[in-house]
Parts: C-alpha cells; sequence; structure tokens
C-alpha cells in the first residue's frame, strides 16, 4: 500500500476514534443536563434501606429519606442497582429510585435537625465520611440547622448544610420527628474543587497517552493509547500495533487538603472497548486494559499558585516537559504511578 494511502487511511481511523469519543461526551453531556442522578422514592415509606447486597435479605447499611440523591455505577443487576449516597456504596431496589433533572424543584421528605454538642465543646465536626478519623469539612456551632437526609447503620447521620453533604453522629443532633415533606432545590452532588473538563498524561514524545474527561460530579470518560511501529504477532515485521483502550470511571468527592491540593480516590473504572482485536490496513488494533488510571488510585489536585518547593519533585519534572508552568495552572498527580496529568 502506498505509504501516503497509508497515512490517509490512519488519519481517517483515528478521526473515526476521536469523533466517537466526542459524540460520547457530548451524548454524556447533554444527559449530564437532562438527567445528572437519581433519588431515593417510594410510595409506602419515608425511608429506604440501602442493602449490602442485591437482595432485600442482605444488611442494611443504613436508612435514606425520600429525596436523597444517590448516584448509579454500571449495573449488572437490572433490579437491584448499586448505588452510592455520600461516602456509602450498596444496594437498591430499582422501583425506590427515580431519576431527577439537572434544577428542579422536587419533594424531599428530608428532617431539620439542631446540632447539639457535648458540654465539653461549642461546636461538633461535619466529618467527609462516617468515621471519626474522617476529614473535617466544616465545624458546626450549637443550635445551628441541617437538614438530615438519612443514617448509617452505625449511626452516623448523612446531613446537608446548603451545597455541603456530610456526616455528623446522630447523638449530637436534635432531630425533629416531623418530615421537611416539602419541595425545595436539590443540586447534585458536585465536586468543591471545579476540575472539570479535558485532561492529558502523555510520554513527551508522542507514541503513547491517555486522555479522560472530567465531568461536574466526579465522573469520568477516557481513552488510552500506544502505538509501535512492529506487531510482534507479525512474522513479516510489515505490520504495525496500535494499542487501545476506552473506558469510564468516577472519582470520590475531593477533600481539602490545604489552601492550594485536595486529593481524590478512584472509586470504580469500567473497560468500555467492548472489542476483540482486528486488523485495519497494515496496523492492528489491540484492545488492552487502562494505562495508568486503576481503582482506588489516589490523585492530588493542585491549584494555580501552589508553592513549587511544596509539590512532588516528580511532578514538577513531569510538568516542566509539558511546558508548563507549575504556578499558573491547576494540574493532577497520581502518586501509585508518579503519573503528572495537565
Amino acid at each position: 500500500m502506498p505509504l501516503q494511502r497509508k497515512k490517509e487511511m490512519q488519519k481517517q481511523h483515528l478521526a473515526g476514534i476521536f469523533l466517537f469519543l466526542i459524540l460520547i461526551l457530548f451524548s454524556a453531556a447533554a444527559t449530564a443536563d437532562e438527567t445528572l442522578f437519581f433519588c431515593v422514592t417510594s410510595e409506602t415509606s419515608d425511608r429506604v434501606h440501602l442493602r449490602s447486597g442485591p437482595s432485600s435479605e442482605t444488611e442494611s447499611l443504613g436508612l435514606y429519606f425520600v429525596g436523597t440523591p444517590v448516584i448509579l455505577y454500571p449495573q449488572t443487576n437490572k433490579e437491584w442497582l448499586q448505588v452510592s449516597i455520600g461516602a456509602e456504596t450498596g444496594y437498591m431496589y430499582c422501583d425506590n429510585l427515580t431519576p431527577v433533572k439537572n434544577a428542579y424543584d422536587m419533594p424531599v421528605q428530608w428532617k431539620q435537625a439542631s446540632v447539639q454538642p457535648s458540654k465539653l465543646d461549642g461546636w461538633i465536626n461535619l466529618r467527609a465520611y462516617p468515621s471519626k478519623e474522617a476529614p473535617v469539612l466544616e465545624k458546626k456551632q450549637k443550635d445551628e440547622s441541617l437538614l438530615v437526609l438519612g443514617e448509617t447503620k452505625s449511626h452516623w447521620c448523612y446531613v446537608r448544610d446548603g451545597d455541603v453533604y456530610g456526616y455528623i453522629m446522630s447523638s449530637y443532633l436534635d432531630i425533629g420527628d416531623t418530615p421537611l415533606n416539602s419541595r425545595i432545590y436539590c443540586s447534585n452532588i458536585h465536586q468543591p474543587v471545579n476540575f472539570c473538563g479535558d485532561w492529558l498524561f502523555a510520554s513527551g514524545v508522542g507514541a503513547w497517552s491517555t486522555q479522560i474527561h472530567v465531568f461536574p460530579d466526579g465522573s469520568f470518560l477516557g481513552y488510552y493509547h500506544d502505538w509501535d511501529a512492529s506487531w510482534e504477532g507479525d512474522d513479516s515485521g510489515l505490520l504495525s500495533a496500535l494499542y487501545e483502550s476506552l473506558f469510564s470511571g468516577r472519582f470520590s468527592v475531593a477533600q481539602k487538603v490545604s489552601d492550594w491540593e485536595y486529593q481524590v480516590k478512584v472509586e470504580y473504572i469500567q473497560d468500555l472497548s467492548c472489542m476483540e482485536m482486528y486488523r485495519f490496513g497494515d496496523e492492528m488494533h489491540i484492545p488492552v486494559p487502562p494505562y495508568e488510571v486503576t481503582q482506588h488510585a489516589h490523585v492530588s489536585i493542585y491549584l494555580p499558585g501552589a508553592p513549587e518547593e511544596l509539590l512532588p519533585k516528580s511532578y514538577c519534572e513531569q510538568m516542566e516537559n509539558y511546558l508548563a508552568t507549575i504556578n499558573e495552572q491547576m494540574g493532577l498527580y497520581c502518586f501509585e504511578h508518579d503519573a503528572a496529568w495537565i
């Protein structure tokens, strides 16, 4: 095949891949505008169990009031859906979940509560997850009002204070008996720091790269590719190889570490490639797992103005390879993979 024709075919194929990605991104963005998340619903009760498994016979992880927002995971069971509510992950029956529009008023059955600290302190910590070791999101003073969305089996209340969602031990709350039973604006659980958009991790010479697009709720869509001039499965040495992966996932809610750093964790990741190895012209296309993006990996988000002397040395070196000005733009850094994203 003439070299020029081969290049044209490669360009067309890569253009097709990126068009496919763009269509997915726009589709996801449109979906985000129309149905960002789901909420708890029930026709028989004001609250619903979050279960440890896909059955009503499994342990209850907590009870959550009607109107509580949840985030769905990729599903394999059509009746019991895996969801996360705040920092808790479990299962709810499909009839107890309803899709929610981006910005609208919805009926909720939450309860109002006032903060009642112990006698030794005049305040109580609002924490990121139900543990005394969890990061503190806010300090709440005596008699401050909160909305209670549910309670875990360990007696931590999942609460909302404005746009902040977190946990307070139920023993420190005076919870009213009457449900709110009104229609209020129920926003999605957006990240406390805005790192939405496109991020790139690359070799610096163009042979391989991983690109992800992060959405407002911390979910992401990604594409990885690596090119090799020769394919090891070809004895003739005439075939090149393109290793690629299409994947999705979600970051946890970002936790503030300092005025210039937040941290997130990859809560889950799913390979979307769903294809077998195939040949296109003189190039073999080989599906592989996502590269440098793995479940449970920790990622730091460094804000513009972060003191360079306090940043990881490897992060600074990689940012310089990207020709990036460290103190003038946001960057991501994954410690497990020593990977800087720009």
